[in-house]
């Protein structure tokens, strides 16, 4: 849902949810949809583009789904990775599957409840695990997702518009075990979510808390399907 200033609406609403939100709103199941966002690096330089292709939508009474492919571009817009994704509503509550990895069994869902508030944690922590082969070595994969919780309601201004949005946080720790020898990977994430609309912008810190990189909304293509 877009908004056009007015900050005084933003205070009256205090801790609650903005508003309501139903499945076939969210940009997530437009029709031939294309959603691009810009990445920046922790000084604002560009570092690429993720652009998330819309297709196989199918909208029921209180369910949709969408099958999506997000294709990563780096600076000189040469495809970087290409990965299969889908995304999922359940009577309003929107679940986002996180690409880490495509084997089956190893999907994760994010849930984005239509009723947030702040200091409200988000579904249990995650602990997964699995196994791939690089050059014919084993490797261990070992990740989670902890500790995932509302903390904030702000504006956010994007080229495509200014969003009413909750601030939602959580811990992204990842560990490779290659040959005996470990290798941690730990994240903090910020997102910035618009209830009935979708996800407007990412921020990804170091463990020490230093910003890394972020990525905004930056064009919507696809009209919205109604059932």
């Amino acid at each position: 849902m877009k908004i056009f200033g007015g900050y005084i609406l933003f205070i009256m609403l205090g801790n609650t949810c903005f508003s309501a939100q139903n499945c076939s709103d969210f940009y997530y199941f437009r029709k031939d949809g294309v959603v691009t966002f810009i990445q920046y690096d922790s000084k604002g330089n560009i570092l690429g583009k993720n652009i998330e292709i819309i297709k196989n939508v199918s909208l029921g009474k209180g369910i949709a789904l969408s099958d999506n492919s997000i294709v990563n571009y780096n600076p000189e817009g040469n495809v970087k990775e290409e990965l299969p994704n889908r995304t999922l509503c359940i009577r309003n509550n929107l679940k986002i599957n996180v690409p880490i990895s495509t084997l089956p069994g190893i999907e994760t869902y994010l849930s984005y409840p239509s009723d947030m508030k702040i200091g409200q944690k988000l579904g249990e922590d995650i602990n997964k695990s699995f196994e791939i082969s690089v050059s014919e070595r084993k490797i261990e994969i070992f990740y989670s997702i902890i500790d995932r919780k509302v903390i904030g309601q702000e504006i956010i201004k994007t080229s495509t518009g200014d969003y009413k949005t909750e601030k939602i946080q959580y811990n992204l720790n990842v560990k490779y075990n290659i040959a005996g020898i470990s290798i941690p990977l730990n994240k903090k994430i910020i997102e910035w979510f618009t209830p009935g609309y979708g996800i407007v912008k990412k921020e990804s810190y170091s463990k020490g808390g230093v910003l890394e990189e972020y990525a905004v909304l930056s064009s919507i293509e696809g009209e919205n399907e109604q059932k």
